[in-house]
């Protein structure tokens, strides 16, 4: 095993952290740096690097379909996880990554969103913080692997109300919070 040079390990934890919305230009950004400075990465701080932008990519993914989010400016919604996922899974193709653990996973957190979504609306909400439309969001259950896991009743109850993205989401669920008193 090779001796993996600090400078690749500092990269890779700056990419996992900090690797903003698009970890592939933060991938490579970094390599662009190192190449820079004379740092030509093996293949073994390539991987490492490679890895920490598939772990950022995971990271936004669950981050989008949580539930726990929805107030902060961070949350992007599950329209933003799906175009994501895309670009996680093209990039998983490029490098050699297996996602298929992280798509099950994936596809019960937005399975846990859409059930928590209905809930809300049976409770009196007016809209819903989907993110897309209901044609969208069946591919996007169907690229998840939940095709006939979804109930009717539960996208129906979904699309009953108005469909806000997620700038608009953010403010409504923190108005939705005050109004309970909750922070």
């Amino acid at each position: 095993m090779t001796v993996l040079r600090p400078e690749f390990s500092e990269e890779a934890e700056i990419i996992r952290l900090q690797g903003g919305e698009m970890p592939e230009v933060s991938l490579f950004e970094s390599l662009h740096q190192l190449k820079s400075a004379g740092l030509e990465p093996t293949d073994e701080e390539l991987r490492l690097l490679e890895s920490a932008a598939a772990e950022r990519y995971m990271v936004i993914i669950r981050r989008d379909l949580d539930q726990a989010s929805l107030p902060h400016s961070f949350f992007r919604g599950p329209q933003r996880a799906m175009v994501n996922l895309h670009r996680f899974r093209a990039f998983a193709a490029r490098t050699g990554f297996a996602p298929a653990d992280f798509l099950v996973e994936a596809g019960r957190m937005l399975l846990a969103y859409l059930e928590a979504e209905a809930a809300a609306v049976r409770s009196g909400r007016l809209f819903n913080t989907i993110g897309m439309n209901r044609q969208e969001l069946e591919n996007f259950t169907e690229e998840l692997g939940l095709t006939g896991r979804i109930g009717r009743e539960t996208m129906a109850e979904v699309f009953s109300v108005k469909t806000l993205g997620f700038e608009e989401a953010t403010s409504a669920v923190r108005a939705e919070l005050e109004e309970r008193g909750v922070n």
